[in-house]
Parts: structure tokens; sequence; C-alpha cells
């Protein structure tokens, strides 16, 4: 019953502190990702109940060659899960 519980808290903090769509840019800006020096670059959230999944390609250090990440956004943050 404890376990039930516990995941219940889980899944309503999660609800409660998911990102939104427009706090995915200044999240970027923050950790250094520097996506205006491409004119290719692009990002696409999907907003969940509980969490929100963001794609973002780019280029790095005004490159041509373009890079794709893809972003778990969970309590209240985005977490990077690959490059």
């Amino acid at each position: 019953m404890k376990t039930f519980i516990l995941l219940v808290l889980v899944v309503i903090i999660a609800w409660l502190t998911v990102p939104q769509p427009e706090t995915f840019k200044p999240f970027l800006i923050k950790k250094g990702r520097d996506i205006s020096a491409c004119r290719d670059s692009s990002t696409s959230i999907t907003t969940y109940p509980v969490f929100s999944i963001a794609y973002i390609n780019y280029c790095e250090n005004g490159n041509t060659i373009t890079r794709t990440d893809k972003y778990l956004g969970l309590f209240g943050t985005y977490w990077r899960l690959s490059n």
C-alpha cells in the first residue's frame, strides 16, 4: 500500500511540474546550446500529461554539421536522453 501511495504522489508531482514548450528555449540558452547560429535549426516539442519530449536539430559551433538531441521534460526541467 505504501508503494502505491508513493507512486501516486510521484505521478501527481510529475503532472504538476511538467515543463511547458515555452520553457525549452530558455533552458537551451542556459545550457549553452546556441541554435541561432544555424539557419536550419528546429525544435519539436510534444507535451503529455506528466512529461514532455523535445527534439532539437542544430549546428555545432557554426559548422554545417547538424546535430540532433532528444530531451525528456520531467519534474520541471529537461533531461538530455541522446546526442
